[in-house]
């Protein structure tokens, strides 16, 4: 408007002068002067009063973006150039944004927006638009398995742990879309998870109404049949099963079968019969029958069916294993058996009604080996029983060492020793003395130094394996005994003068009985039972005393009257002899140099016969009996030799010819073991880490076998102190 004002000045003054030219004209004939010259036309931008303010835009994607000059003057470009309408020179200028563009949103800046207006057009105004980014957020509920990955357009791997809010790192800008998806669902347990709003386009804030809901999937769960096989099933119809008492089956053929419904792992079955076979009568047992189902089918049921064998009776009977000689006699009640040599098979020649009860042992063993009875007891059903097992196997030595272990050997059939495999067992430390009961089922051994009893059973092949636990505790064991019935072991307790009793379970692992301990003399050494299994001696080696107690029904030791006899000093060994009727005791205290020699009355008291000792070498160590009660063997620790003697009419020992036998220089001779068929005897060499092994002559005499003796374990490293054989 200011140009258009001067254009218009100019215009007037022009005007002006042409009319003053003409006038003075007129006057008489003078000429006047000239008018002076208009001034000229601005050229335009350049020395005007107003100038133009303008610029660039660029970035622009979005509709709406407004500019504002000065505060007012809007316009709403494009991307390019803009200008506002013209501004006096020499006025302030300031270009800003009066509305930011939408669809996309975006932030628009302005970069030389303000300034004075001189004399020429503004032209370096710039207008940046960038497009916004913005979050996408959310919230998952019911969550509770592991693993759940969210995405959103694909990808961004989004882990979720828990319920809650979630928000994924990268945004997207307005105007993008985003597809909020489950790429991995939860596991433990199994879960579905759903999105909700989880796709759309991103306007002009943060998404934050996406929702991922889960929920645990109900897989219906995997069932397994409960099945096995029928064998021995006559024509006759009526054998019926039934498992967990619902399901029931009946059964028409041997073979495979299977039960209609069935289980989830891990629930359990249990397969009876419900009817017997009839036409002919019939009697099936379930093997396998009950047990937890292992995800897998379960097809391992086996019923068994046999002729019933009553009115008449069953008889009882089993098998045989390893039965090599002849001379095994097997009893029940009053029943015997003697099987030959080779046999696999026995049943008792008498029958028995049902419901009676059985109980089978070995009356007598084969020459050479020991034989056990398995499932021995039990009650006669409507079936023969055919499950006692019977084992016999080679004898079997054991010495234990003072310095743990047990060494492990066999007994060949000509009376020498060999290793066993393994050769030894570790028992405890400051073994002395061992027990094994009469069929060599299971052993016990006294671990002094470390109030242990060590408990094992024996294997088929006649060595020795842990039972669990592996010991018991007990306090300073030295002598072990086992009652005549292989129920109860008695173990004398030096540090409090006493015997602790104990009774043997199933298994062979000791239970204390109660009283767990009777009182006898001061430090007692080796313990007896005798051969009726009614009486238990100790040697009361600080009491100088026999201490003598009666076995009650219970296992059980009670004094008898008078609760012990007097001996010389220091006793420490005892024998009974195999008939009941006589007791050797002999002594550690070198200055003796004898045993002494007892009577047993009917009532189980010891009397000291006539003469009360015999002479013998110096420091016993060890004494047996021949099986017979004919003979007498007494180890000297001292001489290296041992006695040997006769049992004279009224059981006083009677030296033989020769009166000793000879165990080696330095060999220091302890306990003494017999085989179980009296044939061979052997010794244990202390100082020698050695077992000497003899025959037994006709006349009781021993004679040492070639070799006369065997190296047990890592000699020095061991030290025998005593043999058992069984």
């Amino acid at each position: 408007m200011e140009a258009i004002a001067r254009v218009r000045s100019w215009f007037t003054w022009l005007l002006a002068s042409l009319i003053i030219a003409a006038c003075g004209g007129g006057g008489g004939g003078g000429s006047g002067s000239p008018p002076p010259a208009p001034p000229a036309p601005p050229a335009p931008g350049v020395g005007s009063t107003t100038q133009t303010v303008g610029g660039q835009v660029s970035g622009l994607a979005g509709a709406g973006l407004a500019l504002q000059i000065n505060g007012g003057n809007d316009v709403t470009p494009s991307n390019g150039a803009f200008v506002f309408p013209a501004v006096s020179s020499g006025s302030s200028y300031n270009v800003t944004v009066a509305a930011q563009p939408a669809n996309p949103t975006q932030t628009c800046g302005v970069a030389n927006g303000s300034g004075t207006v001189a004399n020429a057009n503004i032209t370096n105004v710039q207008i940046s638009c960038a497009t916004n980014a913005f979050k996408v957020l959310g919230n998952v509920s019911g969550l509770s398995g592991s693993g759940l990955i969210l995405q959103n357009n694909g990808a961004g791997n989004l882990a979720i742990g828990v319920n809650g809010l979630f928000e994924f790192t990268a945004a997207v800008q307005s105007g993008g879309a985003y597809n909020v998806t489950v790429a991995a669902h939860p596991l433990s347990p199994t879960q579905n998870c759903t999105v909700t709003n989880g796709a759309g386009t991103i306007g002009g804030a943060n998404v934050t109404n996406v929702a991922v809901s889960c929920v645990t999937v109900v897989t219906p769960p995997t069932t397994f049949t409960i099945g096995g096989a029928v064998a021995g099933l006559a024509t006759g119809a009526g054998l019926t099963l039934r498992n967990n008492g619902t399901n029931i089956l009946v059964i028409g053929a041997n073979g495979s079968f299977a039960f209609s419904t069935g289980l989830v792992n891990a629930a359990p079955y249990n397969v009876t019969i419900t009817n017997q076979p009839t036409s002919p009568p019939q009697v099936c047992t379930v093997v396998n029958g009950s047990g937890f189902v292992p995800n897998a089918n379960v097809s391992n049921v086996t019923i068994n069916c046999a002729p019933a064998c009553v009115p008449a009776g069953c008889t009882v009977g089993g098998t045989i294993t390893g039965l090599t000689a002849s001379g095994l006699m097997l009893a029940n009640g009053g029943d015997d058996l003697s099987p030959a040599a080779g046999s696999s098979a026995f049943a008792f020649p008498t029958p028995f009604a049902q419901g009676i009860s059985y109980a089978v042992r070995v009356k007598a063993q084969p020459p050479g080996q020991t034989c056990s009875v398995s499932n021995a007891t039990g009650s006669v059903g409507s079936l023969n029983v055919t499950s006692v097992l019977v084992r016999c196997r080679g004898y079997s030595a054991f010495s234990p060492t003072v310095t743990g272990f047990v060494s492990e050997l066999l007994v060949t059939s000509g009376g020498t020793l060999v290793d066993n495999s393994p050769s030894s067992i570790f028992s405890g430390h400051g073994d002395q003395n061992m027990a094994l009961t009469s069929d060599g089922q299971f052993a016990y051994v006294a671990n002094r130094d470390d109030n242990t009893v060590a408990q094992f059973r024996m294997s088929v092949a006649g060595d020795l394996l842990r039972l669990s636990p592996v010991t018991v505790s007990a306090s300073a064991p030295y002598g072990v005994a086992i009652s005549r019935d292989d129920k109860y072991v008695y173990v004398t307790d030096q540090a409090h003068g006493a015997i602790l009793q104990f009774a043997i379970g199933a298994s062979g692992t000791l239970t204390p009985l109660s009283p767990a301990s009777v009182s006898v003399g001061a430090n007692p050494w080796e313990i007896a039972v005798s051969p009726d299994g009614r009486y238990v001696y100790t040697v009361n080696a600080g009491g100088n005393s026999v201490s003598q107690l009666g076995v009650g029904a219970d296992g059980t030791l009670t004094a008898l009257s008078p609760a012990s006899v007097s001996t010389l000093n220091f006793p420490s060994s005892i024998a009974i002899s195999p008939d009941g009727r006589y007791a050797y005791v002999g002594y550690s205290d070198q200055s003796l140099g004898v045993i002494s020699q007892f009577g047993i009355d009917a009532s189980g008291v010891l009397t000291p016969l006539s003469p009360a000792t015999v002479a013998t070498g110096i420091a016993t160590t060890g004494i047996a009996v021949s099986i017979d009660s004919k003979y007498v063997y007494v180890s000297n620790f001292i001489d290296n030799v041992v006695s040997q003697y006769s049992v004279g009419v009224g059981g006083a020992l009677l030296p033989l010819v020769p009166a000793t036998v000879s165990t080696g220089a330095s060999s220091q001779p302890a306990g003494i073991g017999l085989s179980p068929d009296g044939l061979f005897a052997y010794v244990a060499e202390r100082a020698r880490g050695r077992i000497a092994q003899f025959s037994i002559g006709t006349g009781g005499a021993l004679a040492p076998l070639s070799p006369p003796e065997i190296q047990i374990g890592s000699f020095p490293a061991e030290f025998p102190a005593s043999v058992v054989v069984r």
